[in-house]
């Protein structure tokens, strides 16, 4: 991206080694289930050579309802955001496929922007809590031209100023101190 102001790339740099580093912790060959609302984002910080790199095998959209077919030896990790309906559906798709097969194997969850109690509560609620591994994953803020940068989180003006919840500001302010840190004070 080639503009007037500084060079954004360091951000992009910095997303795709958080997001590198998350999927490390998790060992083994990766089936990844990714919430369609996040597909373009993280399009923008890591194509699929930089997954592939980290272990993933397959990516494929989180569909309600339908556990897509698991391969042996291949660690399912789900990357949703952080909100109690899209918890619910990987829930529902885990609970499934335990009943499928009898034996649940480890699964890993993503959360973006981060880990909320809620969620952990909703999996030990279900019946899952020995199975699932919840981890968080934040991106910087994603240059979308040379003078326009977003957190790409859609649900933030509703939960904000619609529902009064204001968990969505820390991911906020860690993005500016992320920033400030890389560029100076702004």
């Amino acid at each position: 991206m080639a503009g007037l102001g500084p060079d954004m790339s360091a951000l992009i740099l910095l997303s795709r080694e958080n997001l590198v580093a998350c999927l490390g912790k998790i060992p083994g060959r990766k089936q990844l289930i990714l919430e369609p609302g996040l597909t373009r984002p993280l399009d923008r910080i890591a194509g699929m050579s930089v997954l592939t790199k980290a272990g993933v095998e397959t990516v494929l959209k989180l569909e309600r309802g339908v556990s897509p077919p698991l391969q042996p030896n291949v660690t399912r990790v789900y990357l949703i955001s952080s909100n109690l309906i899209q918890a619910k559906y990987v829930a529902d798709q885990i609970s499934s496929s335990l009943d499928e097969s009898g034996t649940g194997r480890e699964v890993h969850v993503v959360l973006v922007p981060r880990k909320l109690s809620t969620i952990s509560s909703l999996f030990e609620e279900e019946g899952l809590s020995g199975l699932i591994s919840v981890h968080q994953f934040s991106w910087e803020f994603i240059p979308l031209d040379f003078d326009l940068l977003s957190l790409e989180s859609p649900g933030f003006f509703r939960n904000q100023y619609l529902s009064q919840d204001h968990s969505g500001l820390v991911s906020v302010a860690r993005a500016i101190w992320g920033l400030q840190s890389i560029y100076g004070e702004i």
